[in-house]
């Protein structure tokens, strides 16, 4: 049995939950100009997380999940992980977006998972970020050592370079939909597909 692993922005969804939300709640020009300076190697990522995260405070979560409703998900979401699991594996999201985020998943049946940013909810809106890492490696790693689970039963599957890590650390690794050439080259295997079901042709 295996553990597998999910990333969220890019991998399970196109764009990227803060694009698609701040889209819906007017802010899209500012996320992408932000974006745009982050991908230009222009500002770091904890530059780009706090020049945006204040956007979404006070939003009810309710509605930031009805704009994820009409995100660019990949096809066959729910019905692979299905499938993963009657193959006996368990299945997380490993992702550095927020709880808040993450929570959107129970619709696919992804109830577990291993995020980097937490945040407080207060009636039912979101509220402060706290916790905030821009790792997932470490963070899966010290899920794992409070579960006594070793690292080489993971299988991951990402498309972006903060997933380079993770892939280097567990015992399989999927690139689906990769952002880069380096991606394809740290993961065993390389999927381009607008349905996530490909990936059980990679595990077992």
């Amino acid at each position: 049995m295996a553990l597998v692993t999910l990333d969220l922005d890019g991998t399970l969804l196109g764009s990227t939950v803060f694009q698609i939300v701040g889209e819906a709640l007017g802010y899209g020009d500012r996320i992408r100009f932000v974006d745009d300076l982050y991908e230009r190697g222009l500002v770091s990522l904890r530059t780009a997380w706090y020049a945006e995260y204040p956007l979404f405070l006070g939003v009810p979560v309710d509605r930031a999940h009805e704009a994820l409703d009409d995100g660019d998900w990949v096809g066959k979401i729910r019905s692979t992980v299905e499938v993963l699991r009657e193959r006996g594996h368990e299945v997380w999201v490993l992702t550095d977006q927020p709880d808040w985020a993450v929570s959107y998943l129970e619709g696919f049946g992804i109830r577990d998972g291993v995020y980097t940013r937490t945040s407080r909810w207060q009636d039912r809106s979101i509220g402060a970020a706290v916790d905030v890492a821009f790792e997932k490696k470490p963070a899966l790693l010290d899920r794992l050592a409070a579960q006594r689970r070793a690292a080489e039963e993971i299988v991951h599957v990402g498309n972006g370079e903060n997933d380079i890590p993770v892939f280097e650390a567990v015992g399989g690794a999927v690139a689906f939909n990769p952002s880069t050439p380096a991606v394809s080259e740290a993961a065993g295997a390389a999927i381009e597909a607008d349905s996530l079901a490909p990936i059980l042709d990679e595990i077992g």
